[in-house]
């Protein structure tokens, strides 16, 4: 029942964010101009405060650089989790948040000379469902970080320190 009004209610959040983002797509300002991602990714942000409070939906708004850019608690301890992400190609980075079921994205595509601006409205695992070998990946990656990052790790008591550097793409 919970995935069911989650699913629902992100739709009815998706379809109203598309609305407003192809209607003032000229305005909003998202496409990255020299290199500054955090401008046209906080305007992003706002489009999608937008939408939430004018369906009274109440939220949580993630810090910067956090996964989750919106927390919605649709019941004691059950969240509606949305990140929004942006892109100016046909790729999406996740960076180290490996999408899951227990994330919905709004993918804002700005367009190109060949491709209109689109909004897309996705449950992560929907992103992942035709490369599961990406989850025996993570197994492997979290098998190294627990062996050589971690605080129990082999090389603790060593001057020199490492840590992976994950980065999830999409190319949609």
């Amino acid at each position: 029942m919970n995935k069911l009004y989650k699913d629902l209610l992100f739709t009815i959040i998706h379809k109203k964010v598309d609305k407003l983002y192809q209607q003032s797509i000229n305005q909003l300002n998202i496409k990255t101009i020299r290199g500054n991602t955090q401008n046209s990714e906080r305007n992003s942000i706002i489009l999608v405060k937008k939408v939430l409070d004018e369906l009274s939906i109440k939220y949580k708004e993630a810090s910067s650089q956090q996964s989750k850019d919106f927390r919605i608690e649709i019941l004691k301890d059950e969240y509606l989790n949305i990140e929004i992400k942006k892109t100016d190609s046909k790729n999406v980075f996740f960076n180290d948040t490996m999408p899951n079921d227990d994330i919905y994205y709004i993918i804002l595509f700005t367009g190109n000379r060949t491709i209109k601006p689109k909004c897309i409205g996705i449950n992560g695992y929907d992103l992942i469902k035709n490369d599961l070998w990406i989850l025996e990946y993570e197994k492997e990656l979290k098998k190294i970080k627990d062996k050589y990052c971690g605080l129990k790790s082999l090389v603790k008591k060593h001057n020199m320190k490492v840590y992976i550097c994950i980065s999830h793409t999409l190319c949609v």
